[in-house]
């Protein structure tokens, strides 16, 4: 073929065999298909597509849909050992060697593991520390307690992909062979001593540019989020973009153009070695790669086909990716591009300040396009939408640019005047962050539903076609999706007599969605930087660090719960009541019920000055009580006005919920002492069909005389897997074992039951 001749380029439908790739993914991820059934079927499709040619189309979409599923099940077979092992037994304590991949936070790090027990290893686990830095990179040995990841049905919403987790029980020791450093680790150590001279803050930044370093992120979560520009410090596609255009143009200044393409490729995948190859960088890579081939071959090639056939590639390798936060982010931002704005670009003729000016605006335009295309992802995941992007893009996108080759500079010319420079535009870049956070475009803590997030993405299709011009489809489309979409969102289905029990680990916090809509909430989880039992410290920290400002809030508002009707707090340990402020910045209580020992505490007086509770009426239980929800009713047994409080878990309240069939007891943090009380008093009281157990299943409750009383069907109990006082104790579960009485651990995941419906 003469040179610069075009060859034919590749088939437009491209897209829609990838697209039945991804849905065959996605339905064997939800539903179980034997791989032996999809290897037949796909083999038979494969057989009718080669020699059927009437019907050929949809024949090989299927195909590709049965692959895609054949794909992803094919990863389970090869499950390790170590995989299955945990799943049965959940946790075990053995001497291994792994390899740290990258740092998540200050206190998590991803890891590689490379032996257990002395036998080889490849799984991929989530090391928590506590004070120790690791380097990414590095290989250590230690002795730890690994743990299963068991996925919780209601408060885990981020794809897991890690086999468990592990916690060094003694000091992990740095593997000082020439192998124990690998060639990256290597790269990365003299890349961050090249940074040294930076300020801390800004040699984080550089950090976070070159190597995915995650501490600057941290320390400006809240800022970045406000603004809407958190991408720019994570490596991401936009960031090899960058460096594709700095590289590029440096390298094709001194050598040929395919030679500096080349050169480019290897230097590029070097970076995306140092950063593990993050989906985003993966997919930047991929679609630079695919352009400069198609070039090299003269083979057009559309953004759409090469993003489809940079999504077939990645998940063709690991399906499990396409489920990855980062992946759906870049390649759904890539995609509202490519669909939209191209489509809406402002054109100016004239030339000078007016041009720069649609430049501008053309610039701004994209960035609030992508902000309100990805706002179901963005708020369904972290409850934000900002489009303080709009701005906040169009000075801290030129920026970052700056910054990062700045940092590339200093990397090969470590002189005073780059650093001088880089500290300068790092001082202004801050000052554009805090500007662009205080710009009031911005949502936060407004978490939508699966159901609303789907949607929000109708609508968003109705306004592509609108933007797009594509009058047909609309009119065809526009008012049914419309219909839809307004049905899904503002007609959501209301839960009701259901029972949840939440993995709030060492803690206690549980929900009832009564018959006649009401909201009961028993306790409210722990907190983080306090041990269990200890009294609740009346401080800001509970908001952000407590269990339910991390993980309960989001939960409860996705399932469309913005209000709890009454909220119980069976005593003021921080384990069952650290959660309360949280709880009150976020919803609204409008009854709130404490016994009165507690109210009557200095830590109440002191904790309910800071607590939003203008609208909540709050009720002191003094006394045996029962509130009737229709048909259904909570009882309140303990403490009564007799009773003679000696500590405090012994004065935590008692109550049990009534559906027309089912009785549930939930007894706090209850000991023998009060047991014996409620024995002698009570006894008619206590039968029940479901036990919350007391105490996390301390040896110092549930006594045989009172289990027998109760005389559960079933009983829950609420602790971690492991924790520091090693509930539950022994003794408690040999006195369940010895009643016949089933366990469930909220370890396990949260417990839910589908309470009696009205006779």
């Amino acid at each position: 073929m003469p040179q610069g001749q075009i060859k034919k380029p590749l088939p437009a439908p491209l897209l829609w065999p990838v697209i039945a790739w991804i849905a065959g993914i996605v339905l064997v991820k939800r539903f179980y298909l034997p791989w032996q059934i999809l290897a037949v079927c796909s083999l038979s499709l494969l057989l009718l597509a080669i020699f059927c040619r009437k019907g050929r189309t949809p024949v090989i979409l299927l195909l590709f849909l049965i692959l895609g599923a054949l794909r992803f099940e094919s990863t389970k077979l090869g499950n390790s050992p170590l995989a299955e092992a945990l799943a049965e037994k959940g946790t075990m304590r053995q001497e291994l060697s792994f390899r740290v991949i990258r740092r998540f936070s200050e206190r998590s790090y991803a890891v590689q593991l490379e032996a257990i027990a002395g036998h080889p290893a490849k799984d991929k686990l989530l090391l928590y520390a506590e004070g120790v830095e690791y380097t990414p990179g590095a290989k250590y040995h230690t002795v730890a307690d690994l743990q299963v990841f068991s996925q919780d049905p209601i408060l885990d919403v981020y794809p897991n992909r890690y086999v468990g987790s592990i916690r060094s029980i003694l000091p992990a020791q740095l593997d000082l062979a020439p192998q124990g450093i690998s060639l990256g680790a290597k790269a990365a150590l003299w890349i961050r001593q090249r940074l040294q001279p930076l300020p801390e803050e800004q040699a984080q930044l550089a950090a976070a540019l070159l190597l995915s370093d995650a501490s600057f992120k941290s320390a400006r979560q809240s800022l970045l989020s406000r603004a809407g520009i958190s991408h720019l410090v994570v490596v991401s596609g936009l960031h090899v973009l960058v460096i594709y255009f700095i590289l590029i143009t440096i390298l094709r200044f001194f050598l040929p153009h395919r030679f500096a393409d080349l050169i480019f490729l290897i230097l590029i995948c070097a970076f995306a070695a140092l950063n593990n190859w993050a989906a985003p960088i993966t997919r930047a890579i991929l679609m630079i790669s695919l352009v400069i081939l198609a070039k090299w071959l003269s083979r057009p090639l559309s953004s759409v086909q090469n993003l489809s056939l940079s999504l077939f590639i990645i998940t063709l390798y690991n399906p499990a990716e396409l489920f990855s936060l980062g992946l759906i982010l870049s390649f759904a931002s890539v995609g509202i591009i490519i669909a939209v704005v191209p489509k809406i670009r402002l054109g100016v003729r004239s030339s000078g300040i007016t041009r720069y000016g649609a430049d501008i605006l053309n610039y701004m335009l994209l960035s609030l396009i992508v902000g309100i295309g990805l706002m179901p992802i963005t708020l369904y995941y972290f409850g934000t939408l900002s489009l303080n992007s709009v701005i906040g893009n169009l000075l801290g996108l030129p920026l970052m640019a700056v910054l990062l080759g700045l940092s590339l500079t200093i990397l090969v010319l470590p002189f005073e005047a780059f650093y001088n420079s880089y500290s300068f535009v790092a001082r202004l870049w801050d000052a554009w962050l805090r500007f662009s956070s205080a710009l009031p475009f911005q949502i936060q803590n407004h978490w939508v539903s699966t159901q609303q997030s789907i949607a929000l993405a109708l609508l968003i299709i109705v306004l592509a076609l609108l933007i797009r011009r594509q009058w047909k489809l609309l009119s065809s489309l526009g008012m049914g999706l419309l219909i839809v979409a307004g049905l899904l969102y503002f007609v959501p289905h209301a839960q009701r007599n259901r029972l949840m029990v939440f993995n709030a680990g060492t803690a206690d916090c549980s929900l009832i969605l009564t018959q006649d809509g009401s909201r009961i909430m028993i306790d409210s989880g722990g907190v983080s930087s306090q041990r269990a039992e200890t009294s609740l410290l009346a401080g800001d920290s509970l908001h952000t660090d407590s269990w339910a400002g991390k993980k309960l809030i989001r939960s409860l508002k996705q399932a469309h719960i913005h209000k709890l009707d009454y909220l119980v707090i069976t005593h003021l340990h921080s384990d069952h009541a650290a959660g309360l402020p949280a709880l009150c910045r976020q919803l609204e209580i409008k009854n709130l019920l404490l016994s009165r020992s507690a109210v009557q505490s200095k830590l109440w007086q002191d904790l309910a000055a800071k607590l939003e509770l203008a609208n909540t009426r709050i009720y002191t239980v003094d006394d045996t009580l029962s509130l009737h929800f229709g048909n259904q009713r909570l009882k309140i047994l303990h403490p009564d006005a007799q009773y003679p409080i000696s500590s405090e878990n012994n004065a935590s309240i008692v109550c049990r919920f009534d559906d027309t069939v089912h009785r549930y007891l939930f007894c706090a943090d209850i000991e023998t002492e009060a047991e014996n009380w409620l024995l002698h008093h009570y006894p008619e009281e206590l039968r029940a069909d479901y036990l919350k157990v007391p105490h996390h299943g301390s040896r110092n409750s549930s006594s045989l005389d009172f289990l027998q009383s109760v005389n559960p069907r079933e009983a829950w109990i609420s602790c971690a897997r492991t924790n520091v006082h090693g509930f539950p104790h022994p003794e408690t579960l040999q006195r369940f074992n010895q009643l016949n009485i089933p366990l469930l651990f909220t370890y396990e995941g949260s417990i839910i039951r589908q309470m009696a419906q009205k006779d």
